[in-house]
C-alpha cells in the first residue's frame, strides 16, 4: 500500500504506475521470458488482463523502476 497504493490480493506489476519515487524493485520469474502472453490483475483482484510479453516489457521500461529476472 505504501509504495504501490494497492491492497493485499490486488498487487500486480501494473502497480508500478503508482510508484512515483521508484522505490519498488520487481523480481520476475525467468520462465516468463518464454510466454507469448501474460495475465495480471489490473491493480484490482476482481479482473485480469492479458498482455503480450513484448508490450509488458515496454511497460516495464516505461515505468523506470528496476526489475530483473530470477
Amino acid at each position: 500500500m505504501q509504495y504501490l497504493g494497492l491492497t493485499a490480493g490486488s498487487v500486480s506489476p501494473f502497480g508500478l504506475i503508482n510508484d512515483k519515487e521508484k522505490h519498488v524493485h520487481l523480481f520476475l520469474d525467468e520462465s516468463l521470458k518464454t510466454a507469448k502472453r501474460l495475465s495480471f490483475h489490473p491493480n484490482i483482484n476482481t479482473a485480469s488482463i492479458i498482455i503480450s510479453y513484448e508490450d509488458f516489457m515496454k511497460f516495464l521500461k516505461w515505468s523506470e523502476n528496476q526489475w530483473e529476472f530470477i
